[in-house]
């Protein structure tokens, strides 16, 4: 468990070049990966619109926020190189006043109009990128309904799902809970969880992150996890479900739409490695056709979001990515029923 796509068929063809394009590699686990190029990238993954000048803002251009515990990235999802940006250290994290902040982040979470949010294990923050550094504008302290679990997981639940009007912060705990996270009062409120993989009966439990979309209307939700026994025998891989956004609510049960998969390599994936499969995958984060995963390893891995299979793009040696997120408004193409 975590301490911590995506090709439709019709697109399959043209994902597999951009792969190609990006001397992408094959599946993750906490192995070793042999033929495959170091990247730069770090962290843990959103994606931001901003405006000029580094700005959070409703237009521009889509990029990528990518954070290690204290220091956040940006990446443009149009680089196929996937080269990082370093936006800054959290400030409240770098020496600050441990009785208003945490040491590490556990996950970001981007609004629809670009409001960056992160989560630690006993405080939630609004971010704000400044020049060479990141700035803890709001800090509040969580306060946990029924249970003691730290978050390990942050999205926005879309306009239209628990709130006609507005989105709603969304956190998840390794037990495969969901929860509201009130943005000013740090109030939390149990919305739903998991459910259970249905060959084995275990309950589904968070290894990784969570991502909502708005997808115009339809909502579209994921999560990377680990089936555990009630003895918390986990899984060695990671595997993809498919949430039912709307059915998130106050005193949901399960939310569970669908499996996609476990996280191994893909037979499209022809780079050559000793990997075969994936775990830890702290960081997932969606664009277009693709969805991109961030491991607690280091690697940067592309999952179909059809069947769970997996290609290891890049290994960042010595980096540790610990989380994910994805404004609810970038653009995504939906699961084939």
């Amino acid at each position: 468990m975590k301490g911590r796509a995506v090709s439709i068929l019709a697109a399959l063809g043209a994902t597999l070049g951009w792969l190609a394009a990006a001397g992408c590699a094959a599946s993750e686990d906490e192995r070793t990966v042999t033929n495959v190029p170091d990247g730069s990238l770090v962290g843990d993954t959103s994606t931001i619109v901003k405006d000029d000048g580094g700005t959070p803002g409703p237009t521009g251009k889509s990029v990528f926020y990518v954070h290690t515990e204290k220091t956040l990235y940006e990446i443009d999802p149009l680089d196929k190189t996937l080269a990082l940006k370093k936006l800054g250290d959290v400030d409240c994290m770098n020496g600050g006043d441990p009785a208003k902040a945490d040491s590490s982040l556990t996950d970001i979470a981007v609004s629809r109009d670009g409001q960056v949010y992160g989560v630690s294990s006993r405080f939630a923050y609004e971010l704000e990128v400044q020049s060479g550094t990141v700035h803890c504008k709001n800090t509040w302290t969580i306060s946990k309904e029924g249970s003691d679990s730290v978050f390990y997981g942050l999205t926005f639940a879309p306009i239209g799902t628990l709130s006609a009007t507005e989105e709603v912060l969304i956190a998840a705990n390794n037990d495969g809970q969901m929860y509201t996270l009130d943005q000013t009062t740090g109030k939390t409120t149990y919305v739903g969880n998991f459910g259970s993989d249905p060959k084995t009966k275990n309950k589904w439990n968070l290894s990784g992150d969570i991502v909502f979309l708005e997808n115009n209307g339809n909502p579209i939700g994921f999560a990377t996890v680990n089936a555990c026994a009630p003895g918390k025998t986990c899984t060695v891989s990671d595997s993809l479900i498919e949430l039912d956004v709307k059915a998130i609510k106050p005193g949901a049960s399960s939310t569970l739409k669908g499996v996609r998969g476990q996280l191994v390599k893909g037979s499209w994936c022809t780079t050559k490695n000793n990997v075969s499969t994936f775990d830890k995958m702290f960081g997932i984060v969606a664009y277009e056709d693709r969805v991109f995963g961030f491991s607690d390893s280091g690697y940067i891995v592309e999952i179909s979001n059809i069947d769970g299979s997996a290609c290891l793009i890049t290994n960042n040696t010595g980096m540790k990515f610990k989380g994910a997120g994805i404004a609810t408004s970038a653009p995504v193409v939906a699961v084939p029923n």
